[in-house]
């Protein structure tokens, strides 16, 4: 099972951003927890893609998202879905 993982930043408060993030729990993401404005999530790629058509194109490049296969109600709190760039430091091969 291949994962992979976005970055969701929010419009809203501390408890409208855990209203946000339990959502997308109970929608079978894993969660990580809010920071600021913001949390990660990963999920398989079968996932992602439904939730986010356009990530197949994007995965790993920092652009944002489309958030119309979320929930208006969701999709109205959420500022952005960010596929996350991988870190560009560390060794580059072993």
């Amino acid at each position: 099972m291949s994962v992979a993982a976005v970055l969701v930043v929010l419009r809203a408060d501390t408890e409208t951003g855990e209203r946000i993030r339990l959502w997308f729990e109970q929608a079978g993401f894993t969660a990580g927890p809010l920071v600021g404005i913001s949390f990660s999530v990963e999920a398989p790629r079968e996932l992602l893609e439904e939730r986010f058509p356009d990530f197949a194109g994007n995965e790993g490049t920092g652009a944002e998202l489309r958030l119309d296969r979320l929930p208006g109600d969701v999709a109205a709190d959420v500022q952005a879905v960010v596929s996350e760039a991988p870190p560009d430091f560390g060794p580059t091969s072993y």
